[in-house]
């Protein structure tokens, strides 16, 4: 006499099997899923580098010099060095055109209390459409370097009045899911007529 249905081991082989293939199926969700994290912060962080290095060259174009030295009107002196840009800039009015003899002042440095900060601080003129404010370009930095060239192509350390050029390196850096994405992006701006 034949019996009907299935044996114990049987239906055991087949529970195994079809737990080996969600195991299987769910590690290769898991990994894939780590990849896509991996590889979107890497691109986010390339858009947020390279966006940060635009605005600074867009500024650096759009500046009547680079100063060696400002005071702000809350007394706080800044100084521009490799990783300090002090640009003085055009004051702009409400139909985006240049005030004459006014000028703003735009600083780009490290963040004193998050060093992962770069901070963009703007001291407008009162007449000019920009305004006071301090904001983080850049929240992924890693390294941030000036270095200020003359007409020449020398490269100068003082009377940095005299700049021309500033080549701009940023570098930005994140670790997601144990992997360190890195990206660097380096550009050579020219100062307004010079």
């Amino acid at each position: 006499m034949k019996s009907q249905g299935f044996t114990i081991i049987e239906i055991i082989v087949v529970i195994a099997v079809i737990s080996l293939l969600s195991i299987v199926t769910i590690d290769l969700y898991i990994k894939s899923h780590n990849m896509f994290t991996v590889h979107n912060s890497q691109s986010q962080l390339q858009i947020v580098t390279k966006a940060s290095l635009d605005e600074i060259s867009d500024n650096i174009k759009k500046s009547s010099s680079v100063l060696s030295t400002y005071t702000a009107p809350d007394d706080t002196v800044y100084q521009t060095s490799n990783n300090t840009l002090i640009l003085r800039i055009p004051s702009l009015d409400e139909n985006q055109d240049v005030i004459e003899n006014k000028f703003d002042y735009i600083i780009y440095e490290i963040d004193s209390v998050n060093l992962h900060y770069l901070e963009k601080i703007i001291y407008a003129d009162a007449l000019s459409i920009r305004k006071n404010t301090s904001t983080n370009i850049n929240q992924k930095l890693d390294n941030l370097n000036f270095v200020y060239f003359d007409s020449t192509n020398a490269e100068i350390n003082v009377a940095l009045e005299n700049t021309d050029y500033v080549v701009t390196t940023i570098k930005s850096e994140e670790v997601v899911n144990g992997k360190t994405n890195s990206t660097e992006y380096e550009t050579k701006s020219k100062l307004r007529n010079k």
